[in-house]
């Protein structure tokens, strides 16, 4: 009795686990991703052939910028050398959990800054969603993070109250270049109609990589 009482248990927590990992919270839909295949302008030249490295105490993640507005953050090393190794052992992996389930978003550019809007999906390793909007200053091959803002912490907050909620970060971040980058149509928010901008664009990328909806 107590071992079926047990499963009975397992199999309903595990059914709730599944249901908050599917259904997308308005709040994550809700936001202006508006991207695009068609590759945009970009007045500060971000270099694609690369990534931007964070030496932090706290998190020490890259940050990649691809020509098409879709960017990309992960945790893949304490260094050059380390991170170097990930990507390339991640290139053809369409099932790591960073193209499952990482962070994934788009950047649009305004004369020097950079703003991010990436959101991750929920795992058993992270099982919330958490979109977050980053913004920096371009600075020579660097950039540095001014802002920070979690989206879900001002979700009913008026607008002239939101601006209390960007933390002054001031974190530096340092270009270095690398012939590998990740593949972003491993991405697993490009699977997502609202992230697209175009739903003609969105369905003809599903035909193209046989993705059925």
């Amino acid at each position: 009795m107590v071992n079926k009482m047990y499963s009975l248990f397992t199999v309903i927590v595990l059914f709730m686990a599944s249901c908050r990992f599917a259904i997308v919270p308005s709040y994550v839909k809700k936001q202006a991703y508006n991207f695009s295949h068609i590759p945009k302008k970009d007045s500060l030249n971000l270099n694609p052939k690369g990534y931007y490295y964070r030496d932090s105490r706290y998190n020490n993640y890259s940050i990649f910028f691809f020509k098409n507005n879709i960017c990309a953050q992960a945790l893949l090393g304490n260094d050059k050398n380390e991170i170097d190794e990930n990507i390339k052992f991640r290139q053809d992996d369409a099932n790591d959990y960073f193209y499952l389930a990482g962070y994934w978003g788009t950047y649009t550019i305004s004369n020097d800054t950079i703003k991010t809007l990436m959101v991750n999906r929920p795992s058993f390793m992270s099982p919330t969603w958490m979109p977050y909007e980053d913004w920096y200053i371009v600075s020579s091959n660097n950039i540095k993070q001014i802002a920070h803002k979690k989206i879900s912490d001002t979700v009913g907050v008026p607008p002239k109250n939101i601006e209390r909620y960007l933390d002054d970060t001031k974190e530096d971040f340092y270009f270095y270049t690398n012939s590998e980058i990740p593949d972003y149509n491993k991405a697993w928010i490009l699977k997502y109609k609202w992230f697209w901008k175009n739903e003609d664009e969105f369905l003809n990328w599903m035909k193209l990589h046989k993705i059925k909806k």
